[in-house]
């Protein structure tokens, strides 16, 4: 069997996309409905809105922007580098996605309840940083990191061709990185 070109995997995609749209105009046009875009217009809700959005936009580009800046950075030193810092970002993905946003949504409700309500109780509301501590966690084993990253990293990564000095050379990144999971958790 040949290997599949990416010039053709993206042609696919295109065609699969502009097939799908048409499909969407054929339904519609059948069901009456008219889609049209809109010209946008700058209303005062819209710039309120805009102005609510702003900081969020701005602080999740920040990390995109640090993690393109970094690997940067990765690149220019010796080999594995890249990999070492791309593998630890991975890992730190996980319990920012799985708990920091998830406790963050589920606590943005009531949380917003009470605000509105202007209830004492919010200053007591659990924050999710708390509960994004295990790679910072002290580690039982003395290493060369006061950190839990490198059994973290061993358990998760090390199989196969991951061997044992992939996973010390990065475990101080992983350690690096979890330092900022609380903040960035809390921000959520």
């Amino acid at each position: 069997m040949r290997p599949v070109n990416g010039v053709a995997l993206a042609w696919a995609v295109t065609a699969a996309g502009l097939a799908q749209f048409l499909w969407l105009m054929l339904s519609c046009r059948q069901a009456g409905l008219v889609l049209a875009l809109p010209r946008p217009r700058l209303t005062p809700e819209c710039a309120a809105c805009w102005r609510i959005m702003l900081p969020g936009v701005f602080g999740s580009g920040v990390v995109q922007i640090n993690l393109l800046v970094s690997t940067a950075i990765a690149s220019l030193l010796p080999t594995g580098a890249v990999s070492y810092l791309s593998y630890a970002d991975r890992l730190n993905q996980l319990p920012l996605a799985l708990v920091g946003i998830a406790v963050g949504t589920a606590i943005l409700p009531p949380l917003s309840r009470q605000v509105r309500t202007g209830d004492d109780a919010v200053r007591c509301t659990p924050r999710t940083a708390a509960w994004n501590w295990p790679c910072c966690s002290p580690c039982r084993r003395p290493s060369r990191s006061p950190f839990a990253a490198h059994p973290i990293l061993a358990a998760v990564y090390q199989h196969g061709a991951f061997a044992q000095r992939r996973t010390a050379a990065t475990a101080p990144t992983l350690a690096a990185y979890a330092i900022g999971l609380p903040p960035s958790s809390s921000s959520r």
